[in-house]
């Protein structure tokens, strides 16, 4: 039977460690520094790059970000009435095409009518002036007109929606002139008419005669000039 394994291994270890362990301490003192060196070496110092983030914008030279007017509202704040977005040919082009729409909407409502009753070229024009529905229809064309203008001037004053409608028109209370002024004002003009009348008397003109046609067309005028006209005009 064979020694076991342990007797194989040399004691010599054993024997050299109590003598060299009161200079071991000396050997770790002396490897400190160069461990020490090579943990500083080894670590990093400079930081990695920034990763780009691609949807990330430019700040614009104002400070302020690239957003249209509607979503930023420090750009809304600042615009002036006085000195509006849109310029000359804007607004040439919303009066040119708010006249266009005035003649030819009226127009393409009536002419059937006209041609239900089978009038001839003759005679159109005193049918237009003295036919009650004719003028009631051409009187109710007005509608559509307004509309279709205030859209257009929707779609200038606002930029499609980009821009507030009624600060960027300046449309709100002056700090001078308030409700009561605005009624006062009214009647003072109303008193005015009827001075008016009172000197010069009564002179046929071509809204009395609308007012004259027939009922209907006076509850329209009145509607119209209510409600649609003075926003219109504005």
């Amino acid at each position: 039977m064979g020694a076991p394994s342990c007797f194989y291994l040399s004691p010599l270890p054993l024997i050299l460690s109590p003598l060299l362990y009161p200079f071991s301490h000396l050997a770790v003192d002396a490897a400190a520094p160069a461990l020490l060196h090579s943990l500083i070496v080894s670590t990093p110092t400079d930081q990695p790059a920034p990763v780009p983030n691609p949807y990330q914008t430019e700040p614009s030279p104002e400070g302020t970000n690239s957003s249209p007017a509607g979503n930023d509202p420090a750009r809304a704040a600042v615009i002036n009435p006085d000195n509006p977005p849109w310029g000359l040919p804007a607004a040439v082009g919303v009066l040119c095409a708010s006249l266009a729409l005035l003649v030819f909407v009226p127009v393409f409502i009536v002419i059937p009518y006209v041609f239900w009753r089978g009038v001839n070229m003759q005679t159109l024009g005193e049918f237009l002036q003295t036919d009650k529905t004719a003028i009631l229809l051409s009187l109710l064309a007005t509608l559509p007109v307004h509309l279709l203008t205030l859209a257009l001037v929707w779609a200038v004053v606002t930029g499609m929606g980009k821009r507030p409608f009624w600060s960027t028109l300046g449309w709100s209370w002056s700090p001078r002139i308030g409700l009561w002024s605005s009624v006062g004002i009214a009647l003072g003009l109303y008193a005015l008419g009827i001075l008016i009348f009172k000197i010069f008397g009564d002179q046929e003109t071509a809204l009395v005669r609308l007012l004259n046609s027939s009922a209907a067309a006076r509850y329209s005028i009145v509607v119209l000039a209510t409600l649609t006209a003075p926003l219109v005009e504005e």
